[in-house]
Formats: C-alpha cells, sequence, structure tokens
C-alpha cells in the first residue's frame, strides 16, 4: 500500500540505495512494509538487480524476516551477541541458496499475480512475430479501428492471437449458450463475440490465462467500438506449430541492395539443410520470385522471423496461404 510504498523511498532518501535484500529486510522491518509486501515485492522482481533471482528469495524471504525480527528484539533488550558487537553483522544473516531462475512464463506469472500487470514483458511477446508473419492484426488497430467508429470496416474479416482475460457465459432465449471472451496482447485489448454453434466447438479453449489465435469478422459500432465475432478458434501452440514447413515470403525491392544483403546475412544465420521452411524472396518492383542460393531453408523460430521483419519491416514476411497466396 501508500505506507509501504512511503516507508521504503524515504528510508533509502535518508539512508541510501539497498544494497541486499537482507539489507532491505533490516531497514524495513515495520509494520508497513510486512511479509505480505515483500512477497510482492519480489514476485514484481523489486529486487532483481540486489543479487538474487525471484526463485532464491521467495523461498528464503520468511526465514529472512523472522531473523530480522529476532534481531530487532535482541537488540530492544540490549542482548546484542558478539558477532553484532565486534561488527560482523553478516555472520547474523539467512544463507540464501543460490537456485535456477524461473522460466520467462513463470516469471510473468508472478508479475501478474503481483501487480495485475506485466512488466518485464508479456507472455504473447514470443508468439507475435509467428501472428505478424501469418498477417494477423495486432489488437490495437482493431481497438483503433473501434476509437474511430469506422462501421466500413464492419464485416471484415481479421485474424488476431492474445492471451484471454475475461469471460462471460449466458445463454440466448432459445437457451443455447454464448459467450463474450476478453483477449488482450501487449499494447490493447478486443472483445471476442462466440455465438452458440461455435462456442459449442470451442469452449474447452475459452479459459481465462489460456492464450489463443482466432480469426473471424470485425462487429464495428460507433458507439460500441471494433470487436470480432469468431469464426475459428486455437490454442496458440496448434497455431504456430501449423507452421512448420510451409514456405516464408520476404518481400523486398530488387535494388534495395543493402536489405538484401542483411537478410541475405539473417538467412544464411538460420539456414537448414533438408528441415525448417523454404525461403523464397519477393521482388515487389519487378513481380519475381527467386531463392537464395547459400539459405533456401531456414529454421523458422522467434528470433529467425523477428529479425527478418525488423530487417524486411511488418507487412513484408509472411507465410504462404493455405490456398497457395503471398
Amino acid at each position: 500500500g501508500d505506507a509501504a510504498i512511503y516507508h521504503i523511498v524515504s528510508e533509502r532518501e535518508k539512508n541510501g540505495s539497498y544494497t541486499s535484500f537482507q539489507d532491505f529486510c533490516k531497514r524495513n522491518i515495520c509494520f508497513e512494509v510486512n511479509s505480505r509486501a515483500v512477497e510482492s515485492l519480489i514476485k514484481c522482481g523489486a529486487f532483481d538487480k540486489l543479487g538474487n533471482n525471484r526463485r532464491e528469495l521467495l523461498d528464503v524471504y520468511q526465514s529472512v524476516l523472522d531473523n530480522v525480527l529476532q534481531q530487532s528484539r535482541n537488540d530492544i533488550d540490549g542482548q546484542l551477541d558478539f558477532f553484532a558487537l565486534s561488527g560482523e553483522q553478516s555472520a547474523n544473516e539467512v544463507d540464501i541458496p543460490k537456485k535456477l531462475e524461473f522460466s520467462q512464463p513463470e516469471l510473468l506469472a508472478l508479475e501478474y499475480q503481483s501487480l495485475g500487470m506485466y512488466i518485464s514483458g508479456h507472455p504473447i511477446d514470443e508468439y507475435t512475430p509467428f501472428a505478424l508473419a501469418c498477417g494477423c492484426s495486432e489488437l490495437s488497430e482493431i481497438s483503433e479501428i473501434g476509437t474511430l467508429g469506422d462501421e466500413r470496416r464492419d464485416g471484415e474479416q481479421v485474424s488476431a492471437i492474445g492471451i484471454i482475460t475475461y469471460k462471460r457465459s449466458l445463454k440466448t432465449k432459445k437457451g443455447d449458450r454464448m459467450a463474450f471472451v476478453t483477449i488482450e496482447d501487449k499494447k490493447a485489448s478486443c472483445e471476442l463475440i462466440f455465438f452458440p454453434d461455435v462456442f459449442g466447438m470451442y469452449e474447452r479453449l475459452t479459459t481465462v490465462g489460456d492464450m489463443i489465435a482466432v480469426s473471424g469478422k470485425l462487429n464495428v459500432r460507433a458507439d460500441e467500438g471494433a470487436k470480432i465475432i469468431i469464426s475459428q478458434c486455437e490454442k496458440i501452440d496448434d497455431f504456430v506449430g501449423k507452421l512448420s514447413g510451409v514456405k516464408l515470403y520476404v518481400k523486398v525491392n530488387s535494388g534495395d541492395s543493402e536489405r538484401l544483403r542483411k537478410i541475405q546475412a539473417a538467412a544464411e544465420k538460420y539456414s537448414t539443410e533438408n528441415s525448417g521452411n523454404a525461403l523464397v524472396l519477393f521482388f515487389a518492383d519487378t513481380k519475381k520470385l527467386t531463392s537464395i542460393k547459400t539459405a533456401p531453408r531456414i529454421d523458422v523460430s522467434f528470433g529467425s522471423l523477428k529479425e527478418l521483419i525488423e530487417i524486411a519491416g511488418k507487412g513484408n514476411v509472411l507465410f504462404e496461404k493455405k490456398k497457395g497466396g503471398k
């Protein structure tokens, strides 16, 4: 709460930066900064720069607090031990064993649990390059359509990915079940409408916290924003898995030698012999197709797609569509 924040900041301004987690605990052991507050601070990464990772601190923070409290009581009673008197206070500190840090998804989950938001990233980040290369819209783009109330876009086919943050199920007048589901990505959120026939097929994929890929038609009303009426839905991992072996096109102008050099370097970096995805250059000015002789196939991953998109630009790195489109 505000009282805890005020105490932590005031102590730092008065006596200098915190040098370790245990130093923080010793200087903030009070009613305002309690065990629950310390746990939340660990989960959101507040101590990441003080020498211990979050897994290590979550395993021992209660022991550290108990130790600090006991020392505080001893000091009050005038029972300073030999080490404290000799200035060797580190001897009274709790040993914090070294442990492997949580995975990135686990760290993000801890942040959301603590703050209701993500700090160091977003769970959807690792899937974003795949979505962009499939022509998916970012939720901020859909949100902007809604903000503008552009009803000319009503009925337009769109695809998107996101993490489910809210779900409301209800029954129609006929007694059929449908649902309104909210998904979010790093920048925005969007409401999805699952009508009964579709909800029956995909209900098992609509649990809060799940990451999904969806497609459907925009529903745009000037006074209600933009929503998506869902026609298809799948788990994000299934969405990415289907891209294995699918041809990847990179659009570039034939005379852009610097960009072509960078694309070739990236392709060679992720080149594979027989597996992976075929990589094809599409020259926008001449409408011709060619491959890179030194890297005709690449390992498609978060890293390779992200790098190619950064070089060629958003909308210029696309997987081949199922019906052979580019």
